[in-house]
């Protein structure tokens, strides 16, 4: 079809790169065969760079421990590895929802200039993954919530939330009107994401001057047609394969199967699933944002007829941190077992609900 539905900040970054090495100038000489070899180094930067990102976000959640396991595991998981061998606008749409996540966790609890720095920082990566595909506009699930989290850990205290396994407390009330001042925060990211996407993705709007913010109604169209094609209702050979498919089932068959491996992707559905168990159980919020993350981008892309893995990458990272807080409890557990065996077992209590109890039985694995 005569239409690009894609971002186009990963074409300019890899542009301009390709041209600051000499290998694509201007004029005769110009050539694509040197670019893509350039979007394929630029791509494989970006997913290297997310597993730093899995690291510093099970450090932030969990522990430095847990967060050096989620960051092996990611680095090891197979569809990561192989997509990022590929120009495709995923990998960035990867790194830059971790950097959403990352920033948005840490965003809850910090206070003055940290807290305007990281609503700034999340509103900028936000601005650019919608650049790279527009339907990360889901990822905003996570600054939103971050909101109504750091309000209610601040100034809600009956709650009885937990951050990272301590039941917080205050010497005094907070200043009044202070949610205010979080919620003009996120104004602020999101009017920052808005120029960020209007820089980055510049054909999406009418132009010609910067501040024409009209959107281009040939760009609309071309998304409304990519929706038809992705919900079915729109004729496209290549779509042919997902006829008798079933929704959520057989994109999560992929990814345990084939994305992650059937060990791995066990353990990170054990995990995901034990650590909502805990977060409603414990009142433990700080497992809140990646699981809010992990499960809006499973619901919305997963009913769609259109159901390619690569869809689905920017839930890989929060599989494998799930998966290494699920294994590295269990080993502390099963140490802790070993030296009491007069303990009764804890972790056949009810399947998966007495996985809860690992934080009762080996000590709270979100703070040891």
């Amino acid at each position: 079809t005569n239409s690009y539905v894609y971002g186009t900040f990963p074409l300019f970054l890899v542009k301009a790169v390709a041209g600051m090495a000499g290998d694509d100038p201007a004029g005769p000489g110009n050539s694509y065969e040197h670019t893509v070899e350039w979007g394929r180094r630029v791509t494989a930067a970006f997913d290297t760079a997310t597993i730093l990102l899995v690291f510093l976000l099970g450090a932030s959640v969990f522990t430095r421990r847990v967060g050096l396991l989620a960051a092996l595991l990611y680095a090891l998981a197979v569809f990561p590895t192989q997509l990022s061998h590929f120009w495709a606008m995923d990998p960035y749409l990867a790194f830059f929802g971790m950097l959403t996540l990352l920033l948005s966790v840490r965003w809850v609890r910090a206070g003055d200039a940290a807290a305007w720095a990281y609503a700034a920082g999340f509103g900028l990566a936000i601005g650019l993954a919608g650049a790279c595909k527009v339907n990360a506009a889901v990822f905003a699930v996570a600054p939103v919530l971050a909101l109504f989290l750091r309000i209610a850990l601040r100034d809600q205290l009956r709650l009885g939330l937990r951050w990272r396994g301590t039941p917080l407390w205050r010497k005094k009330a907070p200043p009044p009107w202070q949610w205010a001042y979080d919620i003009s925060m996120l104004c602020m990211a999101g009017a920052i994401a808005l120029v960020v996407f209007r820089i980055a993705q510049p054909y999406a709007f009418n132009g010609p001057n910067f501040w024409d913010m009209a959107f281009n109604q040939r760009w609309l169209d071309d998304i409304q047609r990519e929706q038809d094609f992705q919900k079915g209702n729109a004729d496209f050979p290549p779509f042919v394969q997902f006829s008798g498919t079933t929704p959520f089932l057989t994109p999560l068959k992929n990814i345990v199967l084939w994305g992650l491996g059937p060990a791995l992707g066990v353990a990170a559905l054990a995990g995901s699933v034990a650590a909502g168990v805990v977060m409603f159980r414990k009142r433990e919020v700080a497992i809140a944002l990646p699981l809010a993350f992990l499960a809006t981008v499973f619901l919305f892309q997963g009913p769609r007829f259109v159901a390619f893995m690569r869809y689905f990458l920017a839930m890989y990272p929060l599989f494998a941190l799930f998966a290494a807080w699920a294994l590295f409890a269990f080993w502390q557990w099963s140490r802790t077992f070993d030296r009491r065996p007069a303990m009764k077992p804890v972790l056949p209590r009810r399947g998966l609900a007495g996985f809860a109890n690992l934080h009762d039985a080996a000590g709270n694995p979100l703070d040891s």
